[in-house]
């Protein structure tokens, strides 16, 4: 979808990493970005992922309710409601 370009580091479940909720992902992408875990912020549709940026030493933001909000308003199709 063409959002490769707005990324400087990339980390999968491709990746040698252990699975979340282990931190081992968040902190690869901070190393792959150069930044301390402390000063990076995570925002994640899961419990495994919010708890392994918790792990990971990184504040987490729980994106669910927006999801919500954003069904609520837009539609799970896309169109207005």
């Amino acid at each position: 979808i063409g959002m490769l370009n707005h990324f400087d580091a990339l980390v999968s479940a491709d990746d040698p990493v252990q699975p979340k909720p282990a931190p081992d992902i968040f902190l690869e992408a901070a190393r792959r970005l150069g930044v301390e875990a402390r000063y990076c912020q995570v925002f994640e549709d899961a419990d495994h992922g919010l708890e392994g940026a918790r792990r990971a030493g990184m504040r987490a933001v729980d994106i669910r309710p927006l999801l919500t909000l954003t069904d609520q308003l837009v539609g799970k199709d896309g169109a207005p409601t």
